[in-house]
């Protein structure tokens, strides 16, 4: 996933990198902040605030399961979802497996 280290990762996903890291710098990972409870965050720094203010609000609960994506990131993201998962065995399964879901 995104979540490697720089030298592991494909070219897409070194770009959606590039523009997640734009973020406040929360931790290590910059795709799953602190904030996000395990939740990958593909969002423009301006959207950041906007969405940890609603989450709170609303009593929402992220979880390691959960992806937010802005609008303008959709297209990177997806592309990414639908390449073909490195490695094999079980893993490569998984990522196949698991597919897309999108709430709108």
């Amino acid at each position: 996933g995104v979540e490697g280290v720089d030298e592991d990762l494909s070219e897409a996903q070194r770009r959606l990198r590039e523009k997640v890291r734009v973020q406040p710098p929360e931790s290590e990972c910059p795709e799953r902040p602190s904030w996000a409870t395990g939740a990958f965050v593909f969002l423009e720094p301006n959207l950041v605030e906007h969405a940890k203010k609603v989450i709170e609000q609303r009593g929402i609960v992220l979880q390691s399961k959960h992806v937010l994506v802005s609008d303008a990131l959709k297209p990177m993201v997806k592309e990414l979802l639908d390449a073909k998962p490195q490695g094999s065995g079980r893993e490569a399964f998984l990522k196949r497996r698991a597919g897309v879901v999108e709430k709108e």
